[in-house]
């Protein structure tokens, strides 16, 4: 007998339990009786003694059936190795004894206590004669069951299900086919293909509806549960599981397949049926594979969309077991879930507790705390993040991304020249991505913000060339040809836009490239394609600032080709327009003047309010105020027009406007009775219009000296202003009226002879005048105006230069559009 047990001799140990010994056949049978009865009261330690004593007694009759007995009465108490020695007593004493076949069979158990190869073995070569045909169905079953088992042990699987299936057909309403029928599904489920896994699925629902043995059902039940996982059929786990819960309450298998249960409602999308299985499961602090089920519990809880509550799972299984098997992975997801839900300040503390992170994840944490750290705007954060993947994971599919983020940040940052060389190195990783071109793009756009115009073009150019059908060709042609203009290479911007117009003819922007392309032809003084340009572009439906810039660069045109009335009417169009202070202080001076000249007085007081409104200096200060003066005086809006004319004298100028400003407010001062300060102004106008050139004003001045004198009663001051026009001056209007007016002053002071002299000067100088003297002087409005202010010659002149704005800083990469309008006009 091999094993570790020690094993006495038979007769060892019905001596150790020999405490009496008795010959009398009375007392014999009374022995006896006492044993059975020990016996079948379970008494087997008292028994055994009994058995023992009687064993002893030599030709006792029954003694195989004393020695089973004592046999049985020792394992029953577990002491196998001195039972194994009395059923091999037995079997070498009596072999003809009816408990041979048991004998046998216990002696083969007890071989298998020792679990080992050999000892299966033996109990092998006990057990098989005992599984044929004529042996007792109660020892036969017990046999085939536990040579099953055996062949089981030694993995001999096939052998094993034989003879469990032998079992089953041949003793199918006993408890031994029971039980091989829940271990042929097992070994079926554990080592057969397909097709037996399937068998094994329909002998658990088998076994499950039986109603002999609750407890069969109950472990078919558990184990095909167990199997529909392993076969992903989640949801027949998750019913079985359910059916387990319902049938059998009470069952220890219930909280053994808690986690695999919630696994098989997870997988079968019944979230919350795994999150409730969870929940109380959890509330033990000693659960087994507890880091499994907080694990699961953050998974079921993240697709129930419950994020905080995830989260706080999550943040529960790194807390409990921060270098678990699952610490990782958990790690990595609740790191996932605060990046999507966008708690990014949460993204970067929990991304921060794995410094480096692990290789396995690396690329995909460094990215998603890049972008958090961009919401956060940690930008040096995104700097840090994005250069260590594409150093440390060249192969990510996040580098190309990563790339083009430092491009654009840095872009952000000013840092233009570092911008540029991340946007190239896309071009030359990934050439033919569609990200290459729009790099490039943006590597151009870098280059026109350092200055690199002909850095910038070389980059433009590259795109067109290389991705001549790249979204990014309309843009880049529009960005080139600004640039060339910046360049002051008019010929080059001009072929760059007439390429766009070819190739894009409905491209967005097109009232913006329409304006440039006129604003070429300007600066190269084809006027008429520029007017014919500009007028495309205000019908292409242009933006209000391009709107406003192409009427005045159209109404400008239209000057320099000398169709002064076109002209006038097209600035006039943005005379309520912000763009109208573009307009000059020579351009407004000569509209308000123009639109005068028409008796368009609303028009030409606009422009004359507009040249105040943009505080130029006080000369075209002056000249403002006495064009609105004009205006109102020719409206007869006399205290308006004393006004204008007033700030304009304030601005202590002397433009060729001062007389004229005056001269007016002296005579409507005048008009007011405001006799003193009216004849201040009119001895001001008389002084200021001292050249040869301004005769004419001075005359005006005089004659307003000599009314002002008279409506104030002073007839020797009015006297001697009259007689000094009559003298000084040869103006039809002016002269008769003074001389007329001479000779009444000295007729009313007793100077008859005098006054005749004048009527007779009045009829030498002007015969046509005489007669005349009894008419009223005109009225001031109907003197003659002062002659209108020409349109400077200067005004004619060309713009020297295009002056395009900077770009902008890159809002996206690429932008959608760079704004450029024009600067500053010549």
């Amino acid at each position: 007998m091999s094993g570790s047990r020690p094993i006495l001799s038979a007769a060892c140990v019905m001596a150790g339990l020999l405490f009496a010994t008795a010959a009398e056949p009375v007392a014999l049978q009374d022995r006896m009786q006492l044993a059975d009865g020990l016996f079948r009261r379970s008494l087997f330690d008292l028994a055994a003694k009994e058995y023992a004593a009687l064993a002893q007694v030599e030709n006792v009759e029954g003694m195989d059936n004393i020695l089973f007995r004592l046999a049985e009465c020792l394992r029953r108490t577990q002491k196998m190795d001195q039972a194994e020695k009395v059923y091999l007593k037995l079997i070498a004493d009596h072999p003809k004894s009816p408990h041979i076949p048991r004998a046998r069979l216990q002696c083969a158990l007890l071989q298998m206590d020792f679990k080992n190869e050999e000892s299966y073995k033996k109990a092998i070569q006990t057990l098989e004669p005992l599984a044929h045909e004529g042996i007792a169905p109660e020892v036969r079953s017990a046999a085939l069951y536990h040579l099953a088992q055996a062949f089981e042990q030694l993995k001999e699987h096939r052998e094993a299900l034989a003879h469990y299936e032998v079992l089953r057909k041949r003793f199918p309403n006993t408890d031994y086919a029971l039980y091989a029928g829940i271990k042929s599904a097992w070994l079926m489920a554990e080592t057969g293909n397909a097709e037996a896994r399937a068998q094994a699925m329909e002998l658990y629902k088998t076994l499950a509806e039986q109603k002999k043995d609750p407890k069969i059902a109950e472990e078919a039940l558990y184990f095909a549960a167990k199997l529909a996982f392993k076969e992903k059929r989640y949801e027949q786990s998750a019913t079985l599981y359910q059916t387990l819960q319902k049938q059998f309450p009470d069952s220890p298998r219930l909280a053994a397949g808690t986690l695999s249960a919630a696994w098989a409602n997870y997988h079968a999308g019944h979230y919350q049926q795994a999150s409730d299985l969870l929940a109380g499961a959890l509330k033990q602090t000693d659960l087994p594979d507890r880091a499994n089920a907080l694990y699961l519990k953050a998974n079921c809880l993240r697709q129930l969309d419950d994020t905080d509550g995830a989260a706080a799972a999550y943040a529960q299984l790194q807390k409990e077991f921060p270098d678990g098997e699952l610490s990782v992975q958990a790690w990595y997801e609740y790191l996932t879930l605060l990046y999507k839900a966008g708690k990014y300040e949460e993204t970067i503390a929990v991304s921060g507790q794995r410094i480096p992170p692990p290789d396995q994840y690396l690329d995909e944490v460094l990215w998603m705390t890049a972008e958090a750290a961009l919401a956060c705007n940690k930008h040096d954060t995104v700097v840090q993040n994005c250069k260590m993947l594409v150093t440390r994971c060249p192969k990510s599919p996040f580098v190309k991304d990563a790339l083009y983020r430092l491009g654009w940040l840095l872009n952000k940052q000013k840092a233009w020249d570092e911008a540029a060389n991340w946007f190239l190195e896309i071009v030359k990783q990934f050439p033919q991505d569609p990200m290459a071109s729009k790099a490039l793009y943006s590597a151009g756009v870098c280059h026109a913000y350092m200055g690199k115009r002909d850095v910038a073009l070389r980059d433009w150019t590259d795109l067109l060339t290389r991705y001549p059908e790249a979204p990014e060709a309309e843009e880049t042609l529009y960005q080139k040809a600004m640039e060339e203009l910046r360049s002051k290479d008019y010929r080059a911007a001009g072929a760059t836009l007439d390429e766009r117009f070819r190739r894009f003819p409905d491209a967005p922007k097109k009232a913006d490239t329409l304006y440039w392309r006129a604003a070429i032809y300007r600066q190269v003084k084809d006027y008429p394609e520029a007017e014919k340009t500009y007028r495309a572009c205000l019908a292409a439906n242009p933006s209000k600032e391009i709107e406003r810039e192409a009427i005045l660069e159209l109404g400008i045109i239209l000057l320099q080709l000398n169709r002064e009335a076109e002209a006038a009417e097209t600035l006039c169009t943005l005379l309520d327009s912000p763009v109208a202070e573009k307009m000059g202080e020579d351009r407004l001076t000569w509209l308000s003047t123009f639109e005068f000249s028409q008796k368009r007085y609303d028009a030409a007081a606009k422009a004359a309010r507009i040249l105040i409104s943009v505080k130029p200096d006080k000369g075209w200060l002056q000249t403002g105020w006495t064009l609105l003066g004009r205006v109102h005086r020719a409206k007869n809006e006399r205290d308006a027009a004393i006004h204008a004319f007033e700030e304009a004298m304030k601005t202590g100028a002397s433009t060729e406007f001062a007389p004229e400003a005056a001269l007016r407010l002296g005579e409507l001062l005048s008009d007011a009775g405001r006799f003193d300060d009216a004849a201040h102004y009119l001895d001001e106008a008389a002084k200021r219009a001292s050249s040869p050139d301004k005769i004419g004003l001075r005359a005006h001045a005089y004659m307003g000296l000599a009314r002002n004198a008279a409506k104030k009663g002073s007839d020797e001051d009015a006297l001697r202003y009259y007689i000094s026009v009559g003298i000084l001056f040869d103006d039809p209007v002016l002269v008769p009226e003074a001389l007329t007016q001479s000779a009444e002053l000295l007729e009313k002071l007793g100077r008859p002879a005098e006054a005749k002299a004048m009527r007779d000067e009045l009829k030498t100088r002007y015969p046509d005048k005489a007669g005349t003297d009894n008419q009223p002087p005109p009225a001031a409005s109907s003197v003659p105006s002062i002659p209108s202010v020409p349109f400077p010659s200067s005004l004619t002149a060309q713009r020297s230069t295009l002056n395009p704005q900077p770009f902008n800083h890159l809002t996206t990469v690429p932008p959608n559009h760079l704004t450029i309008l024009a600067g500053g006009r010549a």
